[in-house]
């Protein structure tokens, strides 16, 4: 709460907790594949996802991380609408073993756009149907649309 900056603080501990986490279990287990997905509330190329959690944007970079969803902010998309912009929020980051897997592949992250989930304004502009507008209830399903990753065993 209260905007990117005063946040900031919060999003980098948390980021630093999540790769203390991932270190240790590629330390105790190397070959198991990880999965992080959800809303890291920063974009791809964020100093906490980046720097911190150490989540590369290009798949043969040097971490042991790669972020899926770099490739969707790259072309523009995002999972979020905000001031007429769409931000990609929500994150897939995977290790790299599970790109070198031979039992799992991974093809590749989405954004589910189904219309069931957007909501048309006066302008025409369509962005999530959100459930609330501050305290004021909607009845939609949420302020970010779903983000998914296609796996193939």
């Amino acid at each position: 709460l209260g905007g990117e900056e005063k946040s900031e603080e919060n999003r980098l501990a948390v980021a630093q907790v999540v790769k203390n986490l991932c270190d240790s279990l590629s330390r105790t287990q190397p070959s198991i594949p990880q999965i992080l997905i959800g809303d890291f509330n920063d974009t791809p190329t964020n100093h906490s996802l980046v720097d911190k959690l150490g989540a590369d944007t290009l798949m043969k970079g040097k971490s042991s991380l790669y972020n899926l969803t770099y490739q969707l902010e790259k072309k523009g998309e995002g999972s979020y609408f905000y001031k007429n912009k769409w931000e990609m929020l929500d994150n897939i980051i995977i290790s790299k073993t599970l790109l070198h897997s031979s039992k799992l592949k991974v093809s590749k992250a989405h954004i589910n756009h189904n219309p069931m989930l957007m909501y048309k304004n006066r302008q025409g502009v369509l962005s999530p149907s959100r459930t609330y507008t501050g305290k004021e209830y909607h009845g939609g399903f949420s302020d970010h649309l779903p983000v998914y990753v296609d796996l193939i065993f």
